[in-house]
C-alpha cells in the first residue's frame, strides 16, 4: 500500500463504505469496526476505533473510500 509519507508512526488503512444511515468503516488489523451517521463524524470515529483496539494514540490513517 503506498502511503506517501516519511512519519514513522503507524499507518493504519481505513475503508469506507456508504451505507443507506451513514457510513461504515473498517481499518486493517484493528478488531471491530464503526458507524456513523454523518461524514463529520468519521475521522473522531475512526481515530477512536484504532486508539481502542491498538493502545496507540500516535498514528496516521490511509482513507479508502469504496
Amino acid at each position: 500500500m503506498p502511503d506517501g509519507s516519511s512519519s514513522a508512526l503507524p499507518l493504519y488503512e481505513v475503508t469506507v463504505t456508504r451505507e443507506d444511515a451513514g457510513w461504515a468503516v473498517t481499518v486493517d488489523g484493528v478488531p471491530g469496526s464503526v458507524q456513523v451517521g454523518t461524514f463529520a463524524e468519521l475521522d473522531p470515529a475512526v481515530r477512536g476505533l484504532i486508539t481502542e483496539g491498538t493502545g496507540t494514540k500516535d498514528f496516521d490513517v490511509f482513507w479508502n473510500y469504496v
